[in-house]
């Protein structure tokens, strides 16, 4: 009987340790994942071989909605030396490009393995797959068959990465387990079906947020949307490899803790203590103080657009660089009122 359940004990072993999530490190998300997920709002080459003696393949441009300048972007790169095929996708650039996302994601949503993604992340993703990274994975992929395969991307990058990281297992035949994916600031992707759909697949999987960044709380949860694990939540300003390793999906010690009031639009293109702005010349230009404002707005204007006829809402949020002030504003049946206040904790009384 002993020689009976000693394999049966060693099976169960090997498979609790072959499930088991993987474990974040500070060094290969500061020193290789930021670094591939900045790189894709530039031209890329210059950056990844500086961190990571890596190689271009490609990097693709498509249009990914029906607006003009509307562009998605990614790229494929190799590193013989660490083993690595990269999938990389920008994130937004444009402030008309976020009110497309805004728009597709108040309609409908996506089927993706058990669940739905947003329509709007999966049909970026798609174009840029079919304009031209599929087949620069796939050769990739054919003369380095046991390299890991890093997928990640900021923002809408890292939304994109994730449907890719899914799409790659799902139709690909690339296993779960060469994959290794991080996103930062990355938005909610899917439903509750397509978040666990996620977690059972994935053992190396981190969403960095960096302290009150904006991104990660939209779209917001009342629209069935729904954060994938595992966050990795730096409470400071990320000089120092200080963080939390969260819980489950929605922890609320983590990033869920912070409350509207401190969403933050400069911490959301930060990471690691490195501005995005230090990395590309056109990224956060003036018309991307528009894009971020609609961010920090996208719970009110989800609500403006529902069907109720008269909407009143008051917010007291962050102004751009200015932590003394606060915007309030008011929605009533579709007319708004904008004041700048120097007290936030007076709510403008508008």
């Amino acid at each position: 009987m002993a020689s009976i359940r000693l394999p049966l004990c060693i099976g169960l072993f090997l498979t609790v340790v072959l499930t088991q999530k993987a474990q974040y490190t500070d060094d290969v998300g500061r020193h290789q994942f930021y670094p591939l997920a900045a790189s894709a709002y530039t031209n890329p080459q210059t950056c990844i071989n500086k961190w990571l003696g890596a190689q271009l393949k490609r990097q693709i441009n498509v249009d990914c909605d029906m607006l003009k300048g509307d562009t998605c972007s990614g790229y494929t790169a190799v590193s013989p030396d660490k083993k690595i095929i990269a999938l990389v996708f920008r994130g937004t650039t444009t402030d008309e490009q976020l009110l497309a996302e805004i728009d597709e994601t108040l309609r409908k949503k996506i089927p993706l393995g058990a669940g739905t993604v947003d329509e709007y992340f999966y049909d970026g993703f798609n174009k840029l797959w079919t304009g031209g990274m599929k087949d620069d994975f796939l050769s990739l992929r054919s003369k380095y068959p046991s390299f890991d395969i890093y997928v990640t991307g900021h923002s809408l990058g890292g939304a994109m990465s994730t449907i890719a990281a899914n799409y790659l297992v799902l139709t690909q035949n690339v296993p779960a387990a060469s994959i290794k994916h991080m996103t930062f600031g990355e938005p909610r992707v899917g439903d509750q079906a397509f978040a666990d759909d996620h977690d059972a697949r994935f053992t190396y999987s981190f969403r960095v947020t960096n302290h009150n960044d904006v991104g990660p709380h939209i779209p917001p949860k009342f629209l069935s949307f729904q954060n994938h694990q595992t966050e990795i939540w730096y409470n400071n300003d990320m000089s120092t490899a200080n963080f939390t390793v969260c819980s489950g999906q929605e922890d609320p010690n983590c990033s869920d803790s912070v409350t509207l009031l401190h969403y933050s639009i400069p911490e959301h293109r930060q990471y690691y203590g490195v501005n995005l702005d230090d990395w590309i010349n056109v990224f956060y230009s003036s018309t991307m103080r528009l894009y971020t404002e609609f961010l920090l707005f996208f719970p009110l204007i989800a609500l403006a657009m529902s069907k109720k006829r008269r909407l009143q809402a008051q917010r007291v949020l962050p102004a751009f660089g200015h932590e003394d002030q606060g915007r309030c504003v008011r929605y009533e049946d579709g007319n708004t009122r904008d004041e700048w206040c120097r007290d936030p904790a007076t709510a403008c009384a508008c």
